[in-house]
C-alpha cells in the first residue's frame, strides 16, 4: 500500500527514524500526495492569474500609446482641452499598468512559494521512499533447501 502511496519523486530527504510505524509512514504519505495535489492546484490557479494580468498590461500599453499618440496630436493641433483630456488618461493608465505589474510581481513570489512548498512535499516523498526501500533490504530473505 505504501508504494501506491509514494508515486512522487524528486531530490534530497527530510530525516526518517527507524522506529515509526507503517500506520505513520502511509499517513505522512497521504498527506504528502495531499499537498502535493493541493499546491499543483494552487500553481494552476495562479499562472493563470499571471496570464490575465499579462494580457492585461499589454492591452493597456497599447492604449497607452494610442493616448499618448493623441495627446502630442493634440497639443500639435493647439487643442489644449483635448490634450488635457489625453494627459490625463495617460496618467490613469500608467497608473494602471503599475498597479497590474505590482499583481503580477506578486504572483510571481506567490508561485515561487509554492514550488519551494510542492520541492518540500517532493522531498518528503522521496524520503519515505528510500526509507521504505531500505526497510525493505533489511529484512532477511528465507532460503528454500
Amino acid at each position: 500500500m505504501l508504494d501506491k502511496l509514494l508515486d512522487r519523486l524528486q531530490d534530497v530527504p527530510k530525516s526518517t527514524t527507524h522506529s515509526e510505524t507503517e500506520k505513520e509512514l502511509v499517513k505522512r504519505a497521504e498527506t504528502a500526495n495531499f499537498k502535493i495535489k493541493k499546491l499543483e492546484v494552487d500553481k494552476e490557479f495562479v499562472k493563470k492569474r499571471l496570464d490575465k494580468l499579462y494580457q492585461g498590461r499589454g492591452k493597456l500599453e497599447k492604449i497607452l500609446e494610442r493616448t499618448r499618440a493623441r495627446e502630442k496630436e493634440s497639443q500639435l493641433k493647439g487643442q489644449e482641452a483635448q490634450g488635457q483630456r489625453s494627459a490625463e488618461l495617460t496618467r490613469s493608465y500608467e497608473h494602471e499598468i503599475d498597479r497590474h505589474q505590482k499583481e503580477i510581481n506578486e504572483a510571481v513570489k506567490i508561485l515561487k512559494r509554492l514550488d519551494g512548498e510542492q520541492k518540500t512535499w517532493d522531498l518528503e516523498l522521496k524520503d519515505l521512499r528510500d526509507f521504505e526501500k531500505m526497510r525493505r533490504n533489511s529484512v532477511p530473505k528465507v532460503q528454500k533447501k
